[in-house]
């Protein structure tokens, strides 16, 4: 009797942790910090004021754009793999510019294969979260990159994507 109640809770407990498993996605979080400042010819930037201040990184110019190259990992190359979903938190606190951000795919010949850009909805004193429903990383030679925007006294706080 206690033999058969041992494997029926046993056979219960991993039902569910197959279950749970077979749905679970690869989450990777990144601070802002991890973003690096390039210039609009994609080098490194030394012309721009920033700074980055316990985790996130912040346009501290007055008048010029902060451009950002942030690295996102994709380790999970199956042929089915997507990345399901990504988001960007940023405080927009310039009064005429947006913030914009890109999440892009880059085939293994260095060609753009799609992406999708977005943009704040306006100066805030609040967070705001630019969300990127429904991305996908495509072949398993693809790489997922995003870029974002800055204008003047705005901050990136933060960036998401998940691997399914």
């Amino acid at each position: 009797m206690m033999k058969s109640k041992t494997l029926t809770v046993f056979g219960v407990l991993m039902s569910s942790v197959m279950t749970v498993s077979s749905y679970a996605a690869d989450i990777k979080n990144y601070q802002g910090t991890h973003c690096v400042p390039i210039t609009s010819s994609s080098t490194y930037s030394s012309e721009y004021r920033y700074s980055h201040p316990f985790g996130y990184v912040q346009n501290t110019s007055s008048s010029k754009w902060l451009y950002l190259e942030c690295p996102l990992v994709r380790d999970d190359t199956t042929a089915n793999n997507q990345a399901s979903a990504g988001y960007v938190r940023v405080k927009d606190q310039n009064a005429s510019l947006d913030v914009e951000c890109a999440f892009y795919r880059v085939y293994d010949t260095g060609n753009v294969a799609g992406g999708s850009v977005k943009r704040s909805s306006g100066s805030s004193t609040a967070m705001q979260q630019l969300d990127f429903p429904n991305l996908n990383q495509g072949g398993s030679k693809y790489t997922m990159h995003m870029k974002c925007k800055l204008p003047p006294s705005s901050k990136l706080y933060s960036y998401s994507a998940n691997e399914l």
